[in-house]
């Protein structure tokens, strides 16, 4: 088991505040107004004709709800901050910007669980955009546990720009099977043994005249880069190749 992250300070904090921002702050006239109450006692004043439109979810609670002739309103499980973030997804306003990783995770669980299909796709649009790049390893391990392909394999080639000993830990490995983080060590390995068999694959030049020297260490170096970070472009720059080419190769 991995050791607990600290939350963002968006989720920690979020019991502080009671109003939800604008535009879910002010009740709705009619019978349109639908509230949703986080545990924190956050009031999100919502349309119902809106939420019916953009979830089966909750189109079968209001439908129920006015039935029943009880209050418009729902207690909902998620935070402030997920809630808002798929709410401002599916309403006529500006997207939400998600800083933090996490907000992502509970927006995208959230998302999930009352059938948003727009904020979904937006989200994953969001993911592999931003969340790719700076975290891999945890986009790897969400991408498995909710059968995103294209986000996986994404993120699977990412990790590889890094060495295995150098990534980090991550608790969403404890919602995976070991098998498949087992499964990205391997595409690690098995990539870096295709890339440094591309690099031995070089021809020596035809010039007779020309020193192999260079070439032959700049390969070596090249190989054992290319093991421990298979996608790195690093390889092929000027700085490497000055690096891990001596002087001779220009004699």
């Amino acid at each position: 088991m991995t050791s607990k992250r600290k939350r963002s300070p968006s989720i920690e904090f979020v019991s502080w505040r009671r109003m939800a921002s604008p535009p879910f702050d002010k009740e709705l006239e009619g019978d349109d107004n639908f509230v949703l109450c986080t545990p924190q006692n956050a009031y999100f004043h919502v349309s119902a004709a809106i939420l019916s439109l953009a979830s089966p979810f909750f189109k079968n609670v209001i439908r129920e709800i006015r039935r029943a002739k009880r209050p418009m309103r729902l207690d909902v499980e998620e935070s402030q901050t997920p809630l808002e973030i798929i709410l401002r997804l599916i309403y006529p306003v500006p997207d939400p910007v998600i800083l933090d990783f996490d907000d992502f995770i509970d927006a995208y669980k959230a998302a999930t669980k009352y059938q948003l299909d727009h904020a979904i796709q937006a989200l994953r649009k969001t993911l592999k955009l931003k969340f790719v790049e700076q975290e891999p390893l945890r986009v790897y391990a969400v991408a498995v546990q909710h059968g995103l392909q294209e986000e996986k394999e994404m993120a699977a080639y990412q990790a590889c720009k890094m060495p295995i000993q150098s990534w980090p830990s991550c608790e969403e490995y404890d919602n995976i099977p070991a098998s498949r983080y087992h499964d990205l060590i391997l595409y690690h390995k098995r990539r870096g043994a295709e890339a440094a068999k591309i690099i031995q694959a070089a021809e020596q030049p035809c010039c007779r005249h020309c020193s192999t020297q260079w070439l032959t260490s700049y390969q070596e170096a090249a190989v054992r880069a290319l093991h421990e970070a298979p996608t790195t472009d690093r390889v092929f720059s000027f700085q490497f190749l000055t690096e891990h080419a001596p002087s001779t190769w220009l004699h």
